[in-house]
This record gives C-alpha cells, structure tokens and sequence, in this order.
C-alpha cells in the first residue's frame, strides 16, 4: 500500500513538471511577437534621424536665396512691410538685376507668416537692361474701378537699350500690381499702357504716375493741340471743335518739308490734311476712319491734358507726313 502512495505521488509530480514547462512555452511567444515588431520598424527608419530645428529657414527665405543665387540683389532702401486688405502684414522686397539675362530684371517677394508672393513684370523676351530703382509705393491706385478700397503696388523702374544714340539715356516703366481682393495681385497692363503712353518725358515721378491713371474728362479737350514732336520741318496740328456724346468733331493739318531750309525756301513741302472729321468716342478713344479709304486714326485721351493719336492702314498723307505722336495743347 504505501508502494502505491509512493508512485502516485511521483507521477503526479511529474504531470506537474510537464504543465509548468507548457505554460512557460505560451507566454514567451506573445512577448517575443512584440520585440519582433519593435525591431521590424526600428529596421525601416534611417540609421541617423535628420537633426530638427525651430530655426529652420522657411520656403520664402528659400526663394529669395534662389533669386539671389542667380544674381539678382535686394534693393534695401525700397524694402517695406506693409498691410494689404483680405491678405494681412507682407514684407514687399525688391530684387533687380544688371546685364542682359532672359528673366526680367525686376522681381519683387512679398513675404508674410504662411504666405509667399512673387511678382514679375510682364514685358517681351527682348526687354532692356535694368539702370536703377526709382520708387516704390503702396496705394489705391485706382480708386474709381470696381476693386476701390485695396492697397495696390506700384514701382518705376529705369532701364536703357545701349544702343544708338540714347542708348546710355535711362528711360522709365512702370508697373502697377492691383490688389485682387482675393488674397493676391494681378498687374493691370491697361493702366500701365495709359500711363506710359502719356509720358512726354523719357522719365516719370510717382506723382505723375498718380495723375495719369485718374478718370479722363473728355469734353475738356476742345482746343487746339500739336504734336509735341513738331519741328519747323514736321508739323502737325488738331484742332477739336467740339465733344458731343460719342462725336468728337475735329479738323487736322499736317507737312513736311523736303530739304530743310532751302525747301522752306523753295515751297518743297508735302501736307495732309483732314477737313470736318468725326472720330467716335468710347470711354477715352476716339476712332476716325476715312470713307472708302483704308485708313483709322485713333485718338487716346490722358488725364494730364494730352492725347496720342495712332494711324493704321494705308498712307493717307503727302509722302513723309507724319501725324503720330503725343499732343499737347498749344500756347
């Protein structure tokens, strides 16, 4: 009997052994499957983490560098930070560039806190070369349009051809970027061709820039005009009778004479001349157009009391008479 006892007790001891080593074999898998993953994504990061920085540059100092790298340079005197309705506080910095290069030589960022503008002039491929920075201001420019109440940006530039004659003359253009209501700027080309095409002088000040864009009075400009490129050999005047709703009413007279002061002398002179023409307005252009002939002259009104007038089609004067140009009243 106590044989019995004896071998049913190692027996059971025995079972024991064999649920203790069973029970280790099931929990060391589950703690190994975690290591497994742990190791498996530790595997898929790089072995050197970058360093981080809360001095990182952020991509408007990016930009500007860039351009700087290709040789552009910060116009520090003309760097302002200014508040633009429906945009908030940028910083405007302009960045030109000597030499002829394929990009314009004007640029300006416009930096904020998450917010980056660049603006680039939009001229032709064949631009001139940049000469100086002249000015830069921040205005309603054009108060009367249907976007009134927005800060604009306007900039003069001077460039030169360097070539002829004037070459080494700086001569000024002007780019006006309207502020669009909708967060950015798009530059008004209408206006900028308004204020360019009115200038009599090879430069410009801001404050003709801001007399230029203002509304034209139309009707103002009965009297007689010439063209301010006008010699004692060239010559060509308007006289505008009378602005009556959409007719303009007016007479012109042109010549050119052939060999200077001894043609002066010997009656050698061509002349054009248009008799009771009728030009039709529309806003602030006037349009004649000769009957049964191919030939237009377009008036264009400027607020500084000048007009330009342009031909198209075929010659409508004596041979060398010219009427193109700006004109500006007579005295």
């Amino acid at each position: 009997m106590y044989i019995m006892i004896l071998m049913i007790m190692v027996l059971s001891g025995c079972a024991s052994s064999n649920v203790a080593s069973d029970a280790t074999k099931a929990i060391q898998p589950s703690e190994s499957a975690n290591n497994q993953e742990t190791e498996s994504v530790a595997t898929d990061l790089p072995e050197q983490l970058p360093e981080t920085s809360s001095e990182a540059t952020p991509p408007v100092q990016t930009e500007l560098a860039r351009l700087i790298e290709q040789g552009y340079q910060v116009e520090k005197e003309h760097v302002f930070t200014q508040q633009f309705e429906e945009i908030g506080e940028l910083t405007v910095t302009p960045l030109t560039r000597y030499g002829l290069e394929e990009e314009f030589p004007v640029v300006l960022v416009l930096r904020g806190e998450d917010k980056q503008i660049v603006l680039t002039p939009e001229r032709g491929d064949s631009h001139p070369m940049f000469s100086s920075f002249e000015a830069i201001a921040f205005k309603d420019i054009d108060p009367e349009s249907l976007k009134s109440g927005y800060t604009d940006i306007v900039v003069i530039a001077n460039f030169i051809t360097g070539v002829g004659q004037d070459g080494v003359n700086p001569f000024s253009d002007v780019f006006i970027f309207k502020n669009d209501s909708w967060g950015g700027f798009v530059e008004d080309l209408v206006l900028e061709e308004r204020v360019l095409d009115a200038i009599t002088d090879r430069t410009i000040t801001m404050k003709q820039v801001y007399s230029l864009v203002k509304p034209v009075d139309v009707e103002s400009f009965v009297g007689n005009f010439i063209n301010a490129d006008s010699t004692k050999y060239d010559e060509s005047t308007i006289v505008i009778h009378q602005i009556k709703g959409d007719r303009v009413a007016f007479t012109l007279d042109a010549f050119h004479v052939n060999g200077d002061d001894k043609g002066i002398e010997n009656g050698n002179v061509n002349i054009g001349n248009i008799d009771q023409g009728v030009a039709i307005l529309t806003s602030n252009q006037a349009v004649y157009k000769a009957e049964g002939f191919d030939f237009t002259l377009t008036f264009t009104f400027f607020s500084n009391d000048t007009f330009r007038v342009s031909t198209t089609g075929d010659g409508y004067f004596g041979h060398n008479v010219y009427v193109d140009g700006l004109f500006k009243r007579s005295k």
